[in-house]
């Protein structure tokens, strides 16, 4: 009888430790944070999508289950699972090409009431040293699901990204392997642990397009 009451207790107490984790998050230590969105005209936003980038997201790269995605209910409210660690917050309406962004948003935040803006819009032009031609570059910003790949054009290209929340972002210029090749003779990837030079911090005001010329040493850019 001993025995008997002893594995009794042991199994209360094991079924209270699991009840307890998934009620916490305990796969893989995810948290609940809420927020409630506020459209142009002051009503709750309804199915707007909720999107949560980690920092280190790269786009066309990482693993799109890094990500955490919600839906905001008829009265703006939403929940959203992420886990341990700090995530860019992307709320768009495509509809109504409003949307916001966050950042630094971590397990447990009190995001309150978020207001939308008008959506911006990054341009620029890629000012290459030298003529290089027919070769693929991506232009993409880290945390955020902004990414492009043109085709070099002499010593300039162009790109665009449409439907851009208000803040400041880096975008970083990368070639794409087994298309863009390196000259003769020349070393195109920058080695592990050193810094590439071709970046830009381009800020986006609400309803407004950021442009920038942006120089691109070719014989720096990391592969993407």
């Amino acid at each position: 009888m001993k025995y008997l009451v002893l594995i009794l207790l042991v199994a209360t107490v094991l079924s209270f430790s699991c009840s307890e984790s998934f009620v916490n998050g305990g796969y893989g230590g995810s948290e609940i944070t809420n927020g409630k969105v506020i459209a142009f005209n002051g009503k709750p936003a309804s199915g707007i999508d909720v999107t949560a980038y980690p920092l280190t997201y790269i786009p066309g790269k990482s693993d799109t289950l890094e990500k955490k995605t919600a839906v905001t209910d008829r009265k703006g409210n939403f929940t959203i699972d992420i886990d341990s660690g700090l995530y860019n917050l992307f709320i768009i309406d495509s509809l109504s090409g409003s949307g916001k962004l966050i950042r630094d948003v971590g397990p447990k935040t009190d995001l309150n009431t978020i207001y939308l803006d008008t959506l911006g819009s990054i341009s620029g032009t890629l000012n290459f040293d030298r003529q290089w031609s027919n070769h693929y570059v991506v232009v993409y910003s880290t945390g955020t699901p902004f990414l492009q790949s043109i085709l070099s054009q002499g010593n300039t290209s162009t790109f665009v990204f449409d439907g851009v929340p208000t803040g400041e972002y880096r975008l970083s210029i990368a070639r794409l392997d087994g298309i863009a090749g390196c000259p003769p003779g020349k070393e195109c990837n920058v080695r592990p642990g050193k810094n590439s030079n071709n970046q830009e911090i381009i800020r986006v005001e609400s309803g407004k397009d950021a442009f920038s010329n942006i120089l691109i040493n070719v014989d720096s850019l990391d592969s993407f």
